[in-house]
C-alpha cells in the first residue's frame, strides 16, 4: 500500500510540475528533499516560488563550515597548526559560498523544469552603523540551467564561474564580502 500512495503522490506531483503550480514546486522540493544535506554544509534553504519569481535564500554560515588555522607536516613530520591568513580564509569562503550557490541550483533544475531562477547566499556581516552582525545578501545570482550545464564542473574556480550569469558580488580578499542588492530577475 505504501508504493501505492507514492506513486499517487508522485503522479499529483507530475500533473502540478507540468502546469507549472508553484504550490506544486514546494510540494516537489519538500517530498523530494533534494537540499536533506546541505546543512552539513553549514547551509539553510528558504525556497519562495511565485507564478513569475523562483526565488532561493542560501543561509551560509563560515563559522561552522571554514577553519581559521591551516594543518601542515613540518621538515621533521610533525604536524603544525597555524592560524590562517585573513586573505587566505576570504578566498576559501568565496568559493565555499559559490559553490554552495551552484550545488543549490542543480538541485533545483533536477527537480523543477525551470528557465531560471535567483540564488542569493545569505551571510552574517557587520552593519558599520550599529556594529552589530545582520545578515544580508552576500551574492545574488540569476541561475540558468543550460549555462550550468555547460560549465566544467570538475575544473572551474567557483568565484569565477560566476561571470557566466548575472550577478551582484562585492569582494575583496583583504575585507571579504560586503552585502549587495538582490538581481533583479526579469
Amino acid at each position: 500500500m505504501v508504493d501505492f500512495e507514492n506513486w499517487k503522490i508522485q503522479q499529483e506531483l507530475v500533473i502540478g510540475i507540468a502546469d507549472k503550480n508553484p504550490e506544486t514546486y514546494i510540494q516537489a522540493i519538500a517530498y523530494f528533499n533534494p537540499f536533506d544535506d546541505i546543512g552539513e554544509l553549514g547551509t539553510q534553504i528558504e525556497l519562495s516560488i511565485s507564478d513569475s519569481l523562483v526565488d532561493v535564500d542560501v543561509h551560509i554560515s563560515k563559522e561552522e563550515v571554514i577553519p581559521d588555522f591551516e594543518l601542515r607536516q613540518t621538515s621533521t613530520g610533525k604536524l603544525s597548526k597555524k592560524k590562517m591568513s585573513k586573505s587566505r580564509f576570504n578566498e576559501l569562503y568565496q568559493d565555499h559560498i559559490c559553490s554552495s550557490i551552484i550545488r543549490v541550483s542543480r538541485e533545483l533544475f533536477a527537480y523543477l523544469p525551470l528557465e531560471k531562477a535567483r540564488v542569493n547566499a545569505i551571510g552574517k556581516v557587520i552593519n558599520s552603523s550599529t556594529g552589530h552582525l545582520e545578515e544580508q545578501p552576500l551574492l545574488s545570482v540569476i541561475m540558468i540551467p543550460g549555462t550550468i550545464n555547460s560549465l566544467n564542473l570538475d575544473t572551474i574556480d567557483p568565484s569565477d564561474s560566476m561571470q557566466n550569469f548575472v550577478h551582484n558580488m562585492k569582494f575583496s580578499k583583504v575585507n571579504g564580502f560586503s552585502p549587495v542588492d538582490k538581481v533583479e530577475l526579469k
